[in-house]
């Protein structure tokens, strides 16, 4: 098998979606938002936004822009824009959380300066299907709810940019417990962005993200994360691909499988990590001696696939202790990836095989921090095997075009070859300007 073999061309949202909703905004709305204050709109405007204490609030532009019917733009200034109507009756989009019923652009000022915050009482917003809904700028954190989907339930074509999904989490309502961070079952593109510290409670599956869709994710971080399977992500037999490049899965735990990422069960989808590090991720997190898969679990049948190419798998383990078990079930290797281990407990590497990867000095890795540009990274240290490491097919995407820069935005490539793993060692990011917000 060639080293290009294996490429994947798939009909992305990733390009699809903002042509289509860039099409739409040339007869958008632009609603500004005025005020914190948690206030539904009063109707007395046909199309301006205005609620009962005057001004225009996040929930009032929301309904505005739902009523419009059409792909409207909303500016959110930097401020903490807390949830206080708790669900209620018929749960529309007057109480509770965010229901986006319409496509929408929503922009803030920055991840952290910009905050959506759910305030327990909710999760923060829900998207219905076929809309095209984007988030640049924004932090969504502190949802919680008894069903699929603490920070967002996606059932439409979202994408994050410059965003952090954090400290959101979910229960099980007896149906679905999934999803502490994001549950999609429609398309989600993710940019630049943190999905931390969220938690799908007890048997819940994907303490980040629970993908029952399409999920492109790209120069972000998923960190911190827990949950019953799939500490980091969950992927599900429904989803159709998850792509992950230049991307860091770090410091993630679940109860049972796949610390990291667990994909597991009968299913035909494609999981697939380009130059991305998979790193310090634990599974049977509870001590209970069973779970596997500290960094990836990729125990599937029928036709799945699960892919590695240019990456770093490391310092996974299970039962919270210092057995590294970076890897369960069967994974495709191609270009060159680095392990914990020279031999490899309870996993089958196929693609190109042995040729394909090797063994890691894990003191050479850095700890998970701000080493430039919007996202915390892993670096990389003097003499790791990580650095010049990879093939003369250089660091690509799943459809073999290159990555010029790193998850920071560094340049690739610092030395001969690029590097291993999500950062480049000797690339400088340049910090002003970098997340467009400073």
């Amino acid at each position: 098998m060639s080293r290009l073999s294996h490429r994947i061309v798939a009909s992305r949202s990733l390009l699809i979606a903002p042509a289509l909703l860039a099409a739409s905004l040339a007869h958008a709305r632009t609603y500004d938002v005025t005020t914190t204050v948690d206030l539904p709109d009063d109707g007395a405007g046909v199309v301006a936004c205005h609620t009962t204490a005057g001004g225009c609030s996040l929930r009032a532009a929301i309904m505005k822009s739902n009523q419009s019917g059409e792909a409207n733009i909303i500016n959110v200034p930097a401020g903490t824009y807390m949830l206080t109507i708790p669900p209620g009756g018929s749960d529309d989009e007057t109480v509770g959380d965010l229901n986006i019923t319409a496509s929408v652009t929503i922009i803030g000022k920055g991840m952290g300066r910009t905050i959506i915050d759910g305030n327990t009482i909710d999760r923060v917003v829900d998207i219905s299907s076929g809309q095209f809904v984007s988030f640049t700028g924004v932090t969504i954190r502190n949802g919680s709810r008894r069903g699929g989907g603490g920070g967002i339930r996606n059932a439409g074509l979202l994408t994050l940019d410059h965003c952090a999904i954090e400290d959101n989490f979910v229960s099980t309502d007896g149906t679905n417990g999934d999803g502490g961070g994001i549950y999609t079952s429609g398309s989600l593109d993710v940019f630049d962005s943190v999905i931390r510290s969220n938690e799908a409670q007890g048997a819940g599956s994907g303490g980040g993200i629970s993908a029952a869709g399409s999920v492109n994710i790209r120069r972000s971080t998923i960190a911190d994360n827990r949950a019953g399977d799939g500490g980091g992500i969950h992927v599900a037999p429904s989803s159709a691909f998850v792509y992950l490049s230049n991307s860091t899965v770090s410091g993630n735990a679940a109860a049972n499988n796949g610390g990291g990422i667990n994909s597991v069960g009968a299913g035909s989808n494609i999981v697939a990590l380009y130059s991305s590090s998979v790193i310090g991720n634990d599974a049977s997190h509870d001590d209970d001696q069973f779970g596997q898969g500290g960094g990836i679990c990729a125990i599937r049948t029928d036709s799945s696939r699960f892919l590695v190419t240019n990456t770093l798998i490391g310092n996974n383990t299970i039962n919270q202790r210092n057995a590294f078990n970076d890897c369960a079930g069967t994974i495709e290797a191609y270009g060159f990836n680095l392990f914990s281990l020279a031999v490899i407990p309870n996993c089958i590497i196929g693609g190109n095989g042995s040729d394909a990867w090797g063994g890691i000095f894990l003191p050479s890795i850095g700890p998970l921090q701000d080493n430039g540009g919007p996202t915390p990274t892993h670096a990389l240290l003097e003499n790791s095997e990580a650095i010049n490491a990879t093939t003369s097919q250089g660091c690509v995407d799943e459809n073999g075009n290159p990555l010029d820069t790193d998850q920071r935005g560094a340049p690739r490539i610092s030395g001969f070859r690029c590097d291993v793993g999500a950062f480049e060692y000797g690339s400088v990011v340049d910090l002003i300007f970098k997340d467009g917000y400073d």
